[in-house]
């Protein structure tokens, strides 16, 4: 039959129609099996065919993965299932064999309808995806009121989805419990995650009555508060427990992040009964399900010889349905641990809340105290804080108390985990708990009417609220707040490497940046000398550049000759008479002559000096050199690399350089040192400080700020790894100094480093293509030549950004500096002495770990794209 609506009238298949994967294969199959099932369940009438189409169709649903994900598909298999519960009527519901086959069938269908893959549920948390190309040409506010068009389609979309499911066990609990006599045993079905349960009960004894499934509870509250008037005669309960939150994400700011848990209670109409600001309320137990929930973990440690052995953390609540689970354990053995808390304060000796003790004692000492009957755990102190029905702040302290007395325990308190002994240390736990209820009315989940119990737990929520509607839970772990009222100055003694580390590199940038700016003075008013060897006033001009040799004692102070010599004429020997040492060691020298004559093709240069420096200053050590025809513009280069000096090299104080080639201009022996010098020379943050190019706009004072914004910000980013460090066992370690280096603190070190760098790169890109100011850009006429300089008129327009991006850079280099500075300081303090080293290691690995390895890699990475 299937094949024979897919061909036409000649036999043959129709091309179109063909599947291309075995993917579109099966969803063909899939979606001809929901219309073959609809057109089936519509025409039947016998109870056999009804049993059978409701197996049939959980099967196709839970093998059909593409059906819970489409919208058409979806809508047509919940059609089908509304059909097979509207002829229930026709089958015996009080067969235990049907309920298990038809309701089984049912219920397992809803299941898989509701609890979408991983894709949908995304979609559903308000991250719907978009076509890239499509959305080219939109601008950033049409494309986000699009995206939340398209959230608010797809809320939309699963509520539709959660109705008709709920109606299909609304007539599938009617279907139950109408053979049902007041007091028979509860029916219950449990599929896919979903577990139903149906039960009447006489209205008489509703009372108290506890309705649950194996992890939900629900306990009524009285008799009078449920009925006040007359109680009906009977009452029919629908309990349905969802493991997998089924509605759509709320808009409000709790969400169900629990299983979630429903009861309604109908009379003989199947109208629900409504309940709202009861005097007694239900109580409500709502397990976690599948969630994955964890509270955060935090440890504590500050020197045992320090003057701080107190810590304080701040908890917010918000109303009487949040409240806090907080665990404190110590991991020192035989030191007690006072914790108490407060609201609205922090507590101390006379004003608290609720205060208690904690400690762990050695397994020698823990044997006897409960071989003596003294079985109370005092190994961690558990505390569950409830809110108000006003916002309030609750406060705990946990305050080191001293030694523990008992089993006559006198010796130095020794550690639970690996820790220093120097250090008092406790490990914290922290979550918030919410009950909350779906409203339909707004789509959201509320915590009105709710109070949380002071049993809950991670594993289940207990709640007593005044209403009925469906139920979960709400988990959080937000960060742990830092508590300035608790901040004293003999914390900062106990943080010497830390405050010493941050005045030292302030210290440094100051030094480095009056230093640079007077080394820029003075590079100012010492130009690169030009020197003129004649007037000037022949046909043919040229200008020589000749770079000295940075090598020991490379400058001379003879006098220095050379001859140019063309394919047409030589320059003839001209000699740099002048009184001025300039061939110092690495200067770069420029000689203007003329010739009556043009030369030519420059085929070779001719240096030599007479040898008449004192001592060292006589020999010379040639680099490279430069020729330009000012006439036609051309550049020769010479590859030098030579001493022309009579006590070193071969002794030739006169020496022929022959004009290099294209091909050797272009060779990789030649390209690549060049490059290299030259990136190395603009793009490494630290090394460029000292050796930038002169006719860099990315100033030093500049470059010297992006260095002491990667150095703050790789503290905070040091500081951000230090927790692992404390649970990691030290196998070994390798002292240097101050430093101490472990696997973990390299690591650290190499992840700090890396994480910076996108912020600092944002930095020096917005430094390095923002142009220069304008002011001081005159017509100026060429010293050296005569010429007049190129009109205004006639040059380019810059290129780069705005000018104002070098002031936002600065903005961000502030920013970053400063902020990075006070949040070190203030996480230091809880930090001590040791904890405060370990992060000094990790931060000196950060910044060696960018200066020799992430710098020069950039470098690289430039050179290879070029």
């Amino acid at each position: 039959m299937l094949a024979k609506n897919n061909a036409d009238d000649d036999g043959r298949v129709d091309e179109s129609e063909k599947p291309t994967s075995s993917a579109e294969e099966k969803s063909q199959v899939c979606s001809k099996a929901l219309e073959r099932l609809r057109s089936e369940t519509g025409r039947t009438q016998a109870s056999d065919n009804l049993q059978i189409i409701s197996e049939l169709t959980s099967l196709v649903i839970t093998s059909c993965p593409n059906i819970p994900q489409g919208h058409d598909l979806r809508n047509t298999a919940l059609d089908i299932l509304k059909s097979i519960t509207s002829k229930l009527g026709k089958l015996d519901m009080s067969d235990p064999l049907t309920v298990e086959s038809v309701g089984g069938s049912l219920v397992e269908s809803v299941a898989n309808l509701l609890n979408a893959p991983e894709e949908a549920a995304e979609e559903n948390a308000g991250n719907p995806k978009f076509d890239p190309v499509q959305d080219d040409h939109i601008s950033p506010e049409e494309r986000a009121k699009k995206a939340k068009e398209e959230e608010e389609e797809q809320r939309a979309e699963r509520q539709v989805v959660v109705q008709k499911s709920r109606q299909v066990l609304d007539s599938l609990f009617n279907a139950l419990t109408d053979p049902m006599r007041p007091g028979d045993a509860p029916v219950t079905i449990s599929r896919a995650g979903v577990t139903m349960r149906a039960q009447k009960i006489f209205g008489s004894k509703s009372g108290n009555q506890v309705v649950q499934t194996e992890d939900g509870v629900f306990q009524l509250p009285s008799q009078t508060a449920l009925f006040p008037e007359h109680p009906p005669h009977n009452v029919t309960v629908m309990f349905i427990e969802y493991q997998q939150n089924p509605f759509p994400r709320g808009r409000g700011y709790y969400q169900a992040r629990s299983s979630v848990i429903e009861l309604t209670l109908r009379r003989k109409n199947y109208k629900p009964l409504v309940f709202s600001n009861l005097t007694d309320e239900f109580k409500i137990t709502i397990p976690a399900g599948k969630s994955r929930n964890k509270p955060t973990t935090k440890t504590i440690t500050f020197p045992a010889s320090g003057n701080e052995t107190s810590s304080y953390h701040l908890l917010n609540l918000n109303n009487t349905a949040e409240g806090w689970l907080v665990t404190i354990t110590p991991l020192n053995t035989s030191v007690v641990y006072g914790v108490s808390g407060r609201y609205g304060g922090r507590p101390d000796d006379q004003n608290y809340d609720v205060s208690m003790e904690t400690y762990v004692l050695p397994e020698e000492c823990s044997l006897m105290e409960t071989l003596s009957g003294d079985d109370t755990d005092r190994t961690e102190a558990k505390l569950f804080i409830k809110g108000k029905a006003d916002p309030v702040d609750y406060h705990v302290k946990v305050k080191v108390l001293g030694p523990a007395t008992k089993c006559d325990i006198s010796d130095r308190p020794e550690e639970r985990k690996v820790h220093t002994k120097d250090l008092y240390a406790y490990e914290i736990q922290w979550a918030r708990l919410s009950c909350v209820f779906w409203s339909e009315t707004q789509r959201a989940w509320k915590p009105d009417g709710c109070t949380i119990d002071d049993k809950s737990t991670i594993a289940i929520t207990i709640c007593h609220c005044n209403h009925l509607t469906a139920f979960g839970s709400d988990f959080a772990t937000p960060p742990d707040t830092v508590n300035f009222g608790a901040l004293t100055l003999s914390d900062l003694r106990d943080n010497g490497a830390v405050l010493t580390t941050i005045f030292v590199v302030f210290c440094l940038f100051l030094l480095t940046l009056v230093i640079t700016k007077i080394f820029d003075l003075r590079r100012k008013k010492k130009k690169t000398p030009s020197i003129k060897l004649d007037d000037l006033q022949s046909d043919f001009r040229y200008r020589l550049h000749l770079w000295t040799g940075t090598a020991k004692h490379a400058g001379t102070e003879s006098n220095v000759a050379f001859n140019l010599c063309g394919d047409v004429a030589t320059s003839g020997v001209r000699v740099v008479n002048i009184t001025e040492k300039v061939f110092t060691q690495g200067s770069q020298v420029t000689l203007n002559f003329s010739t009556a004559e043009q030369l030519g093709n420059v085929e070779l240069l001719q240096l030599m000096h007479d040898n008449s420096g004192e001592g060292g200053r006589a020999s010379w050590h040639v680099d490279r050199a430069a020729v330009q025809d000012l006439t036609t513009n051309k550049m020769s280069y010479f590859f030098c690399g030579e001493w022309l000096a009579a006590d070193r090299g071969d002794g030739q104080i006169a020496k022929t350089f022959p004009v290099a080639t294209e091909q050797d201009l272009r060779s990789f022996g030649f390209l690549f040192p060049a490059s290299l010098r030259s990136n190395m020379a603009e793009e490494h943050l630290f090394l460029s400080v000292a050796v930038m190019p002169e006719e860099s706009t990315f100033t030093r004072s500049e470059r010297i700020g992006c260095c002491l914004s990667f150095l703050t910000l790789s503290m905070v980013s040091s500081a951000m790894w230090l927790n692992d460090e404390e649970e990691t066992q030290i196998v070994q370690a390798v002292s240097f100094g101050p430093f101490s280096f472990t696997l973990n603190t390299v690591y650290t070190g190499f992840m700090t480093g890396i994480i910076c760098l996108p912020a600092i790169i944002v930095i020096v890109l917005l430094f390095q293509f923002s142009r220069p100011s304008n002011k001081g850009d005159r017509r100026v006429r060429d010293v050296e030549t005569g010429d007049p300089a190129e009109a205004p008129a006639q040059q380019k327009p810059a290129k780069g950004l705005p000018h104002l991006c070098k002031y936002v850079a600065w903005v961000l280099v502030v920013l970053s500096v400063v902020g990075s500075a006070i949040f070190i300081v203030l996480y230091s303090l809880e930090w001590g002495k040791e904890k405060s080293e370990w992060w000094l290691s990790s931060f000196f690995i950060s910044f060696l770990a960018d200066m020799i390895l992430l710098q020069p890699a950039k470098v690289t990475t430039k050179l290879s794209l070029l």
